[in-house]
């Protein structure tokens, strides 16, 4: 038996110790995974190429989904023209800051557009990647100070870097499971799928 999922960089360290897991428990059952930008999972879904997507919450009425967990989005990086005693910081205080957003397209630089135009600001974007470990690469060699979810430099290899909690307004985005509704998924997936939201709801805090 076997079935198609997709993920994305938030699952990067996490999805290995969630598949062995389920290979443990179902070793006849071999998964397939498609690595896929965010923003192409509805189509994977509605062209059958995927049983499974995990991902930014999409929307569509074609498209079922169920909430795995929360985050937010964060500065990730050395601050150079703020200063703060805590670990928060209000979007209008970024400045001239330069920040390292995600590339035009991306989920992550949909809702950093968002909380600019809520924050009534321009932000100083000086570079715009489309994978999230380039930006963090970027950060590392003081290129810039990255907004991103928070559930990805504290699962990484990057996890040493400041994080500054993003205020005013606060940017909360939901990840979840999807799938199509219009298909059935094989019993296979839908074991895999109970197997995700078992292990996701207990990993990752607000």
């Amino acid at each position: 038996m076997s079935y198609r999922t997709t993920t994305r960089s938030i699952f990067r360290d996490s999805w290995p110790d969630i598949v062995a897991s389920f290979k443990e428990i179902y070793p006849e059952i071999l998964v397939n995974i498609i690595d896929a930008p965010g923003e192409e999972l509805s189509e994977l879904l509605r062209a059958g190429r995927i049983e499974i997507a995990l991902s930014h919450s999409a929307s569509g009425q074609d498209i079922e989904s169920v909430s795995l967990f929360h985050d937010r989005l964060v500065l990730v990086g050395n601050i150079n023209s703020a200063t703060t005693s805590n670990r928060s910081l209000a979007w209008a205080d970024l400045g001239d800051e330069p920040i390292i957003a995600m590339v035009n397209g991306t989920t992550i630089r949909a809702l950093i557009d968002a909380a600019c135009a809520q924050a009534g600001i321009q932000l100083n974007i000086v570079l715009t990647p489309r994978l999230i470990p380039t930006a963090l690469a970027f950060v590392r060699c003081g290129l810039g100070c990255a907004i991103l979810p928070n559930s990805v430099p504290s699962g990484s290899e990057f996890s040493d870097l400041p994080q500054y909690e993003l205020v005013n307004p606060n940017i909360r985005r939901e990840i979840a499971m999807m799938r199509l509704k219009s298909s059935a998924r094989a019993p296979a997936a839908e074991v895999f799928a109970k197997h995700l939201s078992d292990r996701y709801c207990q990993r990752i805090p607000e």
